[in-house]
């Protein structure tokens, strides 16, 4: 533990420095664990997870931007302001919202029987921990918040890295560290003019480079209190040493928990005996008519044993405005108000802000290659009344359970949309799950009458654990079922196999049940397909009355360039939305399966992201939300990475490049935000930039911007707010929002 005296000063320090470091490293910041060099991933546990803050668009006039770089930033906050100035960058991106393009549906992942089993692998904070850094705009709650236990928290930093600066010996969730630490940011105390003996916050002592703190005393002194009328106090009270009377405070009955410095003469506390008799302890946080027990049903115990007598007692520092947003270290009073705390009763301090926010999310139907086993849920030969049809241990022990947990913490509504891998076995030509194999018969044929039905029975099950889809895929990849000797779940149509099926079967099954109003995609394969696939089943009157999007994959894009096959298809059909419904890295049998904190691989997510928003398509799905080491579990091996990497024997999971590189797009760019132009001088068109603009439905401008190349680039950004004179460091992406 710290000196208390030390601590005391701390406090003060923290309150002066809370706005200067609002926004400047985020509310908790990344614990990072190295791969090799520049391989950095963000490590979590149960006890601790990075933040960011709340996206706050400053006002008229001003701009703010979050920079992830393979130096080392994830998603850093600054703000800057427009200018006015007649000189410019030789590369300037103009805002032009007189050309509008698609709205974006949104971003997400998928929540696979394998991603839920490693998110279930992990501690019950731990996994509260992942689905809001996905799901919430509130990211880490301290203080024990929804679902996570208000007791037996870690101490001693446990379950950090030996190197995290919260291994403080305090406890690490919600538990200030007592001004040491804010959010894990080291407070810079010595450069504001605080004095050495507050050395323990484990930054240098040096001369200070900034300008001095007014509110810091000097070395010794009280906590810039006035003292009229208060007696002064040798030693505070909770330091007192034997035979130094304090306020007739039985001195001997509390001895100094540490030593003081040498030359702390002078300090002291604002206790006034008539308020606070027999004070023997100070309760760090207790104030009048609330318990002194360092506010045990936040799960935070104090940092001293206290007495019977010690309630009632408050530290007093100047008066000074603080957002409410942060809590003091345990209840400090600023002019003898209570920040955050009534004095009735505790209350839950507002959560850290830290999700991606996404919206999308894909949920297989049945088992897929990222399962343990292959199965569907009408197994039983020949149940073409699917009265055997039931869900399995998989959806309602893993998915379902997860599925409820991020609709409950998420702000934004979650569009859910199932994908069928296979069809059960004794529909298919095959007799497999696995292999080349078509449904039996023909459209309209029991087989496919029955198949269609397994549609609507799966929505009913869900809706009965109270999940509904927005939309269902027609089939995962269904070329794949095409291929001899595939080597796991699929089921083949052609495009006019589909087109039949989803006019005779599929699509009334849908428009006849209760589940009328969910959309169908078609393709859901790669975007090679296009813009045949579309044109056989959406020439179709019959079948195009029932379809309303079309889904795509990526794996095989460096064969079909997306202007000649997804930008012909929306110009032929510019009322059915395109979707990017599956990406992943590692699948290629010249990959690696893992690459832990490989910066390149959000690379090529960005570079696809941005590709398809600049090219019609209305949102990104990637492919499993969580992973373990080794890429799986997979039935078939069918390894790939992800953006996060469960390691469940140590209890934590690691956030990739990939992670921050989808939330620069998720977290900025919600649903309903619509493309507009961001025109760039036609002298500038080689530029290593790639970026894309958008109108979200506040009004706000968000514009993404990524520098996959080794060098910076300066450039401007221009709306009629004026101009942002910015530098896109190499190996980085940055988002910037304003108001207009």
């Amino acid at each position: 533990m710290v000196p208390l005296w030390g601590r005391g000063a701390a406090v003060l320090c923290w309150l002066l420095l809370l706005r200067a470091l609002r926004g400047a490293a985020g509310a908790r910041p990344c614990s990072p664990k190295f791969f090799g060099r520049d391989a950095m991933v963000c490590v979590c546990s149960a006890a601790y997870c990075d933040a960011v803050e709340p996206v706050v668009l400053p006002g008229a006039g001003g701009f703010v931007t979050y920079e992830s770089s393979k130096a080392g930033k994830r998603l850093q906050r600054s703000e800057g302001t427009f200018r006015h100035s007649l000189s410019a960058p030789d590369l300037v991106l103009t805002l032009d919202t007189t050309q509008r393009f698609q709205k974006i549906k949104g971003f997400g992942a998928s929540i696979t029987d394998a991603a839920a089993i490693n998110v279930l692998s992990l501690p019950a904070a731990a996994q509260d921990h992942l689905l809001r850094s996905y799901f919430s705009e509130e990211g880490a709650e301290p203080w024990g918040g929804r679902g996570a236990p208000t007791s037996g928290y870690p101490t001693q930093g446990e379950g950090l890295p030996t190197h995290h600066p919260l291994a403080l010996g305090m406890p690490t969730l919600g538990c200030p560290p007592w001004g040491a630490q804010l959010g894990g940011a080291q407070l810079e105390v010595p450069t504001l003019g605080c004095p050495p003996w507050v050395a323990h916050l484990g930054v240098p002592t040096s001369p200070p480079t900034a300008p001095q703190c007014s509110g810091c005393p000097p070395r010794g002194a009280h906590f810039a209190v006035p003292t009229v009328g208060v007696p002064k106090l040798v030693h505070p009270p909770h330091s007192a040493q034997p035979g130094v009377p304090t306020l007739g405070v039985p001195t001997l009955r509390c001895p100094p928990p540490h030593p003081l410095p040498p030359n702390a003469q002078g300090a002291h506390l604002v206790v006034p005996t008539m308020e606070v008799p027999n004070l023997v302890h100070p309760p760090h946080g207790a104030h009048p008519g609330v318990p002194t027990l360092g506010m045990p049903t936040l799960g935070c115990p104090p940092p001293h044993p206290l007495p019977p007598n010690a309630q009632g007692a408050h530290l007093v520092v100047p008066t000074m405005e603080v957002p409410n947003s942060v809590h003091p270290p345990h209840g400090a009073h600023l002019g003898g108000a209570h920040l955050g705390v009534p004095t009735s009763a505790p209350r839950r301090p507002p959560a850290l802000r830290a999700g991606l926010q996404y919206n999308l999310v894909r949920v297989p139907m049945a088992s897929c290659d990222f399962s343990l086993h292959t199965y569907t849920y009408a197994d039983v030969p020949d149940d073409f009344e699917l009265r055997h049809f039931a869900l399995r241990d998989e959806d309602t022990k893993l998915k379902i359970p997860l599925l409820r947990r991020a609709i409950a913490m998420a702000k934004r509504p979650l569009s859910i949309y199932g994908s069928p891998w296979t069809a059960p076995a004794w529909m298919k030509t095959s007799g497999s799950f696995v292999g080349k194999g078509t449904l039996k018969g023909r459209a309209g044929g029991k087989y496919h009458r029955a198949w269609a039905n397994y549609f609507v029975r799966f929505l009913d099950e869900y809706a009965k654990h109270n999940v509904t889809f927005w939309a269902v895929t027609a089939e995962n990849e269904p070329t794949a079922g095409l291929i001899n000797n595939y080597p796991f779940q699929c089921l083949g149509f052609t495009a006019e196999q589909q087109r039949d099926f989803i006019a005779r079967d599929l699509g009334p099954a849908l428009a006849n049940s209760s589940h009328r109003d969910v959309r169908l995609i078609i393709l859901d394969d790669n975007r090679l397909h296009l813009p045949h696939w579309a044109k056989v089943v959406l020439e179709d009157e019959q079948a195009a009355r029932y379809v309303h999007g079309i889904g795509i994959h990526w794996y095989l894009d460096f064969i079909g360039p997306i202007q000649d096959t997804v930008v012909p298809t929306h110009e032929l059909y510019p009322d059915v939305f395109i979707l990017a419904t599956e990406a992943s890295v590692g699948s290629h049998f010249w990959e690696r399966d893992v690459i832990l904190g490989c910066w390149e691989r959000g690379n090529q997510y960005s570079h696809s992201i941005l590709t398809n928003l600049n090219n019609h398509v209305t949102g990104w799905t990637d492919w499993n939300l969580a992973l373990d080491l080794e890429g799986g579990p997979s039935w078939v091996k069918n390894y790939v990475d992800s953006p996060i990497i469960v390691d469940g024997s140590q209890g934590v999971f690691y956030k990739q490049p990939m992670f921050y590189h989808m939330g620069h797009f998720s977290k900025f760019i919600p649903e309903g935000s619509q493309r507009v132009g961001l025109i760039a001088p036609q002298k500038s068109k080689k530029t290593p930039l790639e970026y894309t603009a958008f109108l979200r439905p506040d009004g706000a401008a968000v514009v993404v911007v990524l520098n996959r190349s080794p060098q910076n680039v300066t450039f401007g950004l221009a709306d009629t707010v004026g101009l942002i004179q910015a530098v896109s460091p190499a190996n980085s992406i940055q988002t910037y929002v304003w108001r207009r």
